[in-house]
């Protein structure tokens, strides 16, 4: 029986499984590593481990258990916005935070204050449907107007033409967010110039 529920929680997690789900599931860390070659399991990151068949969702597994957001051009990636592959991935964390472990992953790191941290922050699926945290278009699009030289152009340009010819797009929480992160100004006068 516990077999089974590790087998259903796995196909549920597109092939993962975390020590989380060993709790929720009343399991003991003994009785899964005694079947871990029976699952078919290999650890992909820390309290977290994957089918030994599937392709490796790295924007998933390099985010599992640490405290950061997809933000620039991965933000763009994530959102749809880009017609680029991802070279590399674009994170933000809060100042002072120990970014030292990532460094194996070769992030393009971005720190900001605490208190624009979580602005913005959403929940979005990679192309192979896991969830993580990434900035939503709104704080997206700041942050590359904010920070124009951090992107590539034809990637900024792409972005802003898209955002701005969005029906349903949100100019006021964009206005919100760019007072917030001290760019009103700039993003004001992108939105007057491709509206």
């Amino acid at each position: 029986m516990k077999f089974e529920e590790i087998a259903k929680r796995i196909d549920e997690n597109n092939g993962y499984i975390s020590m989380n789900d060993l709790k929720e599931l009343n399991i003991s860390k003994q009785y899964f590593y005694m079947n871990i070659n029976k699952l078919s399991l290999i650890k992909v990151n820390s309290g977290l481990y994957a089918k030994n068949d599937i392709i490796i969702d790295n924007l998933y597994v390099r985010s599992f258990n640490n405290n950061f957001i997809y933000s620039y051009e991965s933000s763009l990636f994530l959102n749809k916005f880009t017609l680029k592959e991802l070279e590399f991935d674009s994170i933000t964390v809060i100042n002072g935070y120990n970014a030292k472990h990532l460094k194996k992953y070769n992030f393009s790191i971005n720190y900001v204050d605490e208190s624009i941290f979580d602005l913005g922050k959403a929940k979005v699926l990679t192309p192979f449907g896991n969830s993580v945290n990434c900035y939503d278009l709104e704080r997206t699009i700041c942050d590359i107007i904010c920070n124009k030289n951090k992107i590539d152009i034809q990637v900024f340009s792409y972005a802003l033409k898209q955002y701005f010819s969005l029906k349903n797009r949100n100019l006021n929480k964009l206005i919100k967010y760019a007072k917030k992160l001290k760019c009103l100004d700039k993003v004001r006068n992108y939105a007057e110039i491709l509206i």
